[in-house]
């Protein structure tokens, strides 16, 4: 039955606010009138406020935030399960040769289908996608009604291309509220510093659009900027004016003190992917070093293709249990600071923070339900242990995003899952197919 509706009242759960004072209802109520939270507080005391508006009844769920998911590739999905155990230098040159000599631009469309629809079922209602190209995967994010800031990313292979004009076209076409357009540069050791200046001119000075950079990932990063340049790759980028509060630092595996002090000195925020860097055996973000520098910290799952899932409540939990093995201290990013992350404070670290990542009256209406009433999830004593440890994805009933519901129990509305399995199994036979003959050409000459 259709619970598409402008204006209707979400009574009946244990609601999970995640506002700066951790605010909770064990029987709470949310009114959603058009794409904003209206009103919220006890379910006896909104249905006596509001008698007459429509009501869907939660009993059982858990009422919280949509997930903010800071950093993912979204096309990325379908090279899943393709280059595995590999060292990132390596991953990046198979997966590079894969798609050049595989994929063209309509299943890399499907990839960022897929990515979507993943992330919805899993309870995420925000992402942050870098990728090139992002022309061509904006209406499919359209379509898919999720909030996103979409990075269009360049580097140095790219300089003397396009890849300019269809960045600065790019930022400046119009949007709807939801979507944020924004600017990339892939990484310091794939940026010429003629590329830099030009970023520098283009997007830092000549904008004001959010822009990412995968920094201080692999240790020979690091090497290799000290080699050319006589300082850190963070250094580097801080002398030619790249640092700034707009700015998006990716993973951090590497950063040393004086690498955080100047991103902290900067508001630079961070985007922690712990299960890419753990399978990439990159190595272990200081996280706990970040936060005591007040960097804003969101979660990102990285792409399908070096995670190897989009599994937002999933990576929360490595990233709490890893950061206690690396520290060595079980007290420390603690539950409840992991599901901030997850919500209020990732949407921060996006400059998303004053329309979502918490259930606050004038924000937009991205909430989600979980079912609680699971063998995994009892007994319940505290939910954030229970969010942070034992929840995962596919716990995850009901989405919200902007007031319009893209997912009701489980199912999909605005992206149709049966068809693009359908379509990503007729393409991966085809490149299977392919893949086969050319091996058995190989052989015969």
């Amino acid at each position: 039955m259709s619970r598409d509706h402008d204006e209707f009242l979400l009574v009946g759960a244990l609601l999970l606010t995640c506002d700066e004072e951790d605010s909770y209802y064990s029987d709470g109520a949310v009114l959603v009138s058009g794409s904003r939270i209206a009103d919220l507080g006890s379910s006896s005391e909104l249905l006596e406020k509001y008698p007459d508006i429509t009501r869907i009844d939660l009993s059982g769920k858990l009422l919280m935030p949509g997930l903010i998911n800071t950093h993912i590739h979204c096309r990325m999905s379908v090279l899943r399960g393709l280059a595995e155990d590999l060292s990132l230098e390596e991953w990046l040159q198979k997966t590079y040769v894969f798609r050049k000599s595989y994929l063209d631009d309509e299943t890399q469309k499907m990839g960022v289908k897929l990515s979507l629809a993943e992330s919805i079922k899993a309870g995420v209602t925000t992402v942050a996608d870098m990728s090139f190209h992002q022309f061509l995967y904006y209406p499919i994010v359209e379509q898919s009604q999720m909030r996103a800031v979409l990075y269009d990313a360049t580097m140095d292979v790219y300089y003397d291309s396009p890849r300019g004009k269809e960045i600065k076209q790019f930022i400046q076409r119009s949007a709807p509220e939801r979507i944020t357009l924004g600017a990339a540069l892939h990484a310091p050791y794939s940026t010429t510093p003629e590329l830099l200046d030009w970023f520098k001119q283009e997007i830092v000075d000549g904008s004001d659009v959010p822009y990412s950079i995968h920094l201080a990932e692999i240790k020979s990063e690091i090497e290799e900027s000290w080699e050319k340049y006589g300082m850190s790759s963070t250094a580097w980028l801080a002398e030619n004016g790249l640092l700034s509060s707009r700015m998006q630092a990716v993973h951090g595996v590497w950063l040393e003190d004086d690498d955080i002090r100047l991103l902290a000195d900067h508001n630079v925020s961070i985007s922690h992917n712990p299960e890419s860097n753990m399978k990439l055996g990159a190595g272990v973000a200081p996280v706990v070093k970040f936060l005591e520098h007040d960097l804003l910290v969101g979660l990102g799952t990285d792409g399908a293709a070096s995670n190897n899932d989009l599994d937002l409540f999933g990576e929360a939990d490595t990233a709490g249990k890893l950061q206690k093995v690396y520290y060595k201290d079980p007290e420390i990013l603690d539950a409840k600071k992991l599901i901030q992350i997850l919500t209020r404070e990732g949407a921060e670290s996006l400059g998303l923070g004053e329309k979502t990542g918490s259930v606050e009256q004038g924000k937009q209406a991205d909430l989600i339900t979980i079912d609680l009433n699971q063998l995994h999830l009892t007994p319940l004593y505290n939910i954030h242990s229970q969010l942070a440890y034992s929840v995962r994805g596919h716990d995850v009933v009901d989405v919200w995003i902007a007031g319009r519901e893209v997912m009701q129990d489980r199912q999909l509305k605005t992206l149709d899952e049966s068809s693009l399995l359908e379509e990503i199994s007729r393409e991966n036979y085809r490149i299977n197919r392919q893949r086969k003959q050319e091996k058995e050409l190989l052989k015969s000459e």
